[in-house]
């Protein structure tokens, strides 16, 4: 695979904020991602959305689904004693 490296080819750009992956730190049911599927879907239809989730993302830029769930939805591997 060395051979096949063109450094002046890769993809540049920004890192994807962990506020937009935080659901990968809970244990959710199917109607739960659902619903942030659903959320999702709103950003492109409502501006009123897209203002409550610029608000949200520059008050907890980590995430807000804690907020929802809390720790004991953690996915094991993300709990902390």
């Amino acid at each position: 695979m060395k051979n096949l490296h063109y450094e002046e080819d890769e993809p540049t750009g920004e890192n994807v904020p962990p506020f937009d992956f935080d659901f990968e730190l809970y244990s959710l049911k199917t109607n739960e991602y659902k619903e942030l599927i659903y959320n999702e879907i709103q950003l492109y239809h409502s501006e009123t959305k897209v203002n409550d989730y610029l608000k949200d993302k520059e008050a907890s830029p980590n995430g807000v689904l804690n907020k929802k769930y809390g720790k004991d939805r953690l996915r094991t591997m993300y709990k902390k004693d």
